[in-house]
């Protein structure tokens, strides 16, 4: 709504990531409440001090807090805090969408050989001298560590494809999607490798210790960030493939 030389915003959001340590976020507000649903939506840049911002953290299975669920209630932010054009909001969030899709695992979270290769080294033996055994592996066993080299390479290559695009390519979705589901089949079969050790501490002799678990864990949530799975497959069925919508 606007008052004056202010926008005020009420509203809340689940899954607000880093907020607790955030200065400013970017929010989707809706600016024109008679247009089409993808139009009349502005992106504001709020200060996380003002008054009315409040959240609360969202503890995860591994016991972190990277997520929080955050309020506003009647926060005023000023007019010039509109990044891009009123009402013009939605290509914007398109495009930094295709940006986080497509380059989410050239980062510390890279789920790709890395990790598997670190597994993958022989284990010391125990304290008495016994070697320790290693369960067998489920599927998709060795297979996992040529996917997520594919999957390396497939990042490298749509790079320029996103740094050249005004709008979100279909690349990006289906970036994202292989990522998020190969990591977790990486660490799945990382702690199958692992066995018990995985889940032992960090200063454990053997492998990275609690690193994997909290890894293992923290991969449940990698399907629903940046678009949830289902959301992503559709969006490649709908603009890579040209399919109708459902229903």
């Amino acid at each position: 709504m606007r008052d004056d030389d202010h926008w005020v915003v009420t509203g809340q959001k689940v899954w607000s990531s880093k907020a607790h340590f955030a200065d400013w976020c970017l929010l989707l507000v809706r600016t024109d409440a008679e247009a089409p649903k993808h139009k009349g939506i502005s992106c504001l840049v709020v200060d996380m001090q003002s008054p009315g911002v409040t959240w609360r953290p969202l503890v995860q299975l591994s016991g972190r807090r990277d997520f929080n669920e955050l309020f506003l209630e009647d926060v005023r932010v000023p007019i010039d805090n509109v990044l891009g054009p009123v009402d013009g909001g939605w290509p914007l969030i398109r495009a930094a969408l295709a940006h986080e899709r497509g380059t989410l695992w050239r980062s510390t979270q890279d789920p790709s050989a890395e990790r598997l290769a670190r597994a993958r080294r022989p284990v010391p033996p125990r304290a008495d001298g016994r070697p320790v055994g290693r369960r067998r592996l489920p599927p998709p066993g060795g297979a996992g560590l040529h996917r997520a080299q594919v999957f390396a390479a497939h990042t490298l290559r749509i790079l320029p494809r996103l740094h050249g695009a005004s709008d979100a390519p279909p690349e990006a979705a289906l970036q994202k999607l292989f990522g998020s589901e190969i990591q977790q089949r990486t660490l799945e079969l990382a702690m199958a490798i692992a066995g018990p050790y995985a889940q032992l501490g960090r200063d454990h002799r053997a492998l990275d210790g609690g690193e994997w678990e909290e890894a293992y864990l923290y991969s449940r949530s990698v399907t629903i960030s940046s678009g949830t799975s289902e959301v992503l497959r559709n969006l490649v069925a709908q603009q890579a493939l040209g399919l109708p919508r459902a229903g």
